[in-house]
């Protein structure tokens, strides 16, 4: 196989772009692509180019296509090898788009990170976004429940977590709230709810103070990050940062123990009269130990000492604010009722008695509320 050889790629689909990239670098090809032919010239790479996928009007692709037309040759290429392995990439993703986007679980980020996600049901769009270390099996309860109402559910796997990959770097909220926009501009979402929890919350706050409110509906923060989990001299009721150096610590010490210990503060385990099934505890340190090492290293911090006062006055779209009051892990006071006052449009729901993860140990009441905002 020959791996030198360079395939641009030229077309302002960026779904299309990634699925082709993908394909292509699975055949052991390297890949570059561009939205436009005059990114692909300034680029310089044009010299470098074995073969060019163009980017044309759709009339002209659909024409090319029925006529048989695979690739547009830059120059003169002899390698039968790469012309094929081209073809198959080709047939592959036109195949594949034939059967609608929620055939494909991945798409590919700017600097190569695959982010895997689920794409449920029909309807306006609702994207969730899971806390830490989980990963989009946390919101199953909830995609259940809102796809069989009626709405197309997608949740995917952040960067480091879960079943997406796991880069040494980009293990921060601008990279996540980035992933983000390229999943919502892959799958071409518009009028999107976003729903985050935990340091999901807080991935929301940035894509939109990041990327704007043009395909965003409205927001929901649940047992949300924001403002800042930090205690600083402009957040004295932030936590102080001996308690997330003593988290990093555990997760180096025996990170497996570590989840097995935090499932218990988080679902509320360790309260008098708690009901929280071993199954619930099980499963938390199931996505916990899916996710890699460093991603869960990093994103310490990024949860943490990420200050979100900025991003949550740009949240100029209807926001239902969730938190119980029972939360052990990020605590009520200085992040839903300090975020409340921030974000314009917003409003809080106290769960009295609730904990951290009230998605699960109150998903009644979390769907129905989602529900009812939904349709509001």
């Amino acid at each position: 196989m020959s791996t030198g050889r360079l395939i641009s790629i030229v077309d302002d689909d960026v779904w299309l772009r990634n699925s082709l990239a993908n394909l292509i670098r699975s055949v052991g090809f390297r890949s570059q692509e561009f939205a436009s032919a005059e990114a692909f010239l300034a680029s310089g790479e044009a010299r470098a180019t074995a073969c060019l996928i163009l980017d044309v009007d759709d009339a002209a692709r659909a024409h090319a296509l029925e006529a048989g037309a695979v690739a547009f040759l830059l120059k003169p290429c002899r390698d039968q090898e790469l012309f094929d392995a081209i073809e198959t990439a080709l047939k592959s993703v036109l195949d594949t788009r034939k059967k609608g986007a929620n055939d494909v679980t991945t798409i590919m980020t700017k600097d190569g990170t695959q982010i895997y996600f689920k794409d449920w049901g029909t309807g306006q769009p609702v994207v969730f976004s899971h806390g830490w270390p989980l990963s989009a099996d946390a919101w199953e309860d909830q995609m259940l429940f809102l796809g069989e109402h009626g709405y197309r559910v997608i949740a995917h796997d952040r960067r480091g977590h879960g079943r997406s990959s796991q880069p040494w770097t980009g293990n921060d909220l601008d990279t996540y709230a980035d992933d983000l926009a390229a999943l919502v501009s892959a799958l071409d979402l518009r009028d999107a709810v976003h729903v985050g929890h935990s340091t999901g919350g807080g991935e929301v706050a940035r894509y939109i103070a990041r990327h704007g409110t043009q395909r965003v509906a409205k927001a929901v923060l649940i047992g949300a990050i924001p403002p800042l989990m930090l205690r600083t001299a402009a957040n004295p009721g932030g936590l102080p940062i001996d308690v997330f150096d003593g988290i990093r610590a555990s997760v180096l010490a025996d990170r497996s123990q570590f989840f097995k210990d935090l499932s218990a503060p988080f679902y509320g385990a360790n309260r008098p009269g708690s009901k929280v099934s071993q199954g619930l505890r099980d499963s938390f340190w199931l996505q916990g130990m899916q996710a890699g090492f460093k991603g869960v290293f990093d994103c310490i911090k990024a949860f943490s000492e990420t200050d979100q006062t900025d991003d949550l006055k740009k949240l100029n779209v209807p926001t239902l604010f969730i938190h119980g009051d029972a939360d052990q892990i990020v605590p009520i006071a200085a992040s839903a009722h300090a975020a409340v006052k921030l974000a314009p449009q917003a409003r809080l729901k106290v769960y009295p008695g609730a904990p951290h993860g009230l998605c699960s140990t109150h998903k009644d009441q979390i769907n129905a509320d989602l529900l009812e905002f939904l349709k509001s």
